[in-house]
């Protein structure tokens, strides 16, 4: 699973930096923050609870806070790093 993640980060880095606010070729948010957003298909379905293998990942209570918050801050287009898509 861990490929996964690093893999997801590397991709959403990618179309950051030739699709989204990094357009001039160089993604605008850190390696970290790409990460935290590749562990948002790591959770049950339909709902905000972490899956045992995101759990596994992150074993730290405060760094799955810090993930989780990024996560929901980008789905709600609150306090997000990023632009909301349209």
């Amino acid at each position: 699973m861990a490929e996964y993640i690093e893999t997801m980060a590397y991709s959403l880095k990618q179309w950051d930096r030739l699709y989204g606010n990094g357009k001039l070729g160089k993604p605008l948010l850190d390696d970290d923050y790409y990460r935290s957003m590749a562990f948002g298909g790591l959770f049950k379905k339909g709902t905000q609870t972490p899956t045992d293998s995101f759990k596994e990942l992150v074993p730290s209570g405060s760094d799955r806070i810090k993930i989780i918050q990024i996560i929901f801050n980008e789905q709600e287009g609150n306090q997000s790093k990023g632009t909301k898509c349209n």
